[in-house]
Parts: structure tokens; C-alpha cells; sequence
């Protein structure tokens, strides 16, 4: 097996884009941390790491490395909506006991569950007269 000229380029090329990465994302880590605890909370660890997961196999789409920064935000920013997507499509688990507990009977019938306005309330709006237009 022969190994060309075009096979070390390429290799060589390799490196130089995964070592462009390297530093990119070395540089933003703490800012896409910052970013990310501000919008998915305790899951800012993995909403980073999709982050970069993403960013690396793409990296070849960025021509321009000033807007690295912008790219990794906008990737971050969707992986973060990803997440809320999926934890809104998620089935809630909800404890057998709690369900036992819960009864709709007892809560009708040992609360109102049309409680009365205040009577502040109630009594500003006797007092008030709709006005009719004519014409």
C-alpha cells in the first residue's frame, strides 16, 4: 500500500481544522457554559457537549473563523431548544401512591371548587351601569 501526496495533504489538513476547534472551542467554553446554565439550568454540562459534538462534525462549514464565536452560539442556542422540546414531548412519571391518594370525589366534595369572588369584588360590580351606545 502506497501512500500519496493528496493522503498527507489531506491528513495534514485534518489536523490543522481539528486543532482550529481545539482552540475555538478552548476560548468560548466558559461564555457557551454561561449561556447554556441560563437556559436549560443542571443540564448545561451536556447542552455544551452537543454543543461541540455538533460544531466538530461541521466545523468544515465554517469559512470565516471571526464568527466561530456567533456559530457556536447559534448551535448552542439549538441545542438547548432541543432539549426543551424533548422534555416537553416527555411522559411525566407520576408515583402509583400519589395517584392512590389522589381522589376527585373527595376533593369536590370537601372543597369548593368554584370559590366565591371576594366580596370587595362582588360588590363593585353591582354598583357599576353598563352604558349603552345609540345611534
Amino acid at each position: 500500500m502506497s501512500v500519496t501526496f493528496a493522503d498527507v495533504e489531506t491528513v495534514d489538513n485534518a489536523a490543522d481544522q481539528a486543532e482550529r476547534f481545539r482552540t475555538l472551542a478552548r476560548e468560548q467554553l466558559p461564555r457557551l457554559y454561561s449561556i447554556a446554565r441560563r437556559l436549560v439550568g443542571v443540564d448545561a454540562k451536556d447542552a455544551v457537549q452537543d454543543c461541540l459534538l455538533k460544531a466538530f462534525q461541521g466545523f468544515h462549514q465554517l469559512h470565516e473563523t471571526a464568527a466561530g464565536s456567533a456559530w457556536l452560539t447559534r448551535i448552542l442556542i439549538n441545542c438547548c431548544r432541543d432539549r426543551g422540546r424533548a422534555v416537553g414531548r416527555s411522559v411525566q412519571q407520576v408515583e402509583l401512591d400519589e395517584v392512590e391518594r389522589f381522589s376527585l370525589f373527595r376533593k369536590i366534595t370537601y372543597e369548593d371548587p368554584f370559590p366565591s369572588p371576594p366580596r370587595r369584588w362582588t360588590a363593585s360590580r353591582r354598583s357599576t351601569t353598563a352604558v349603552t351606545r345609540r345611534g
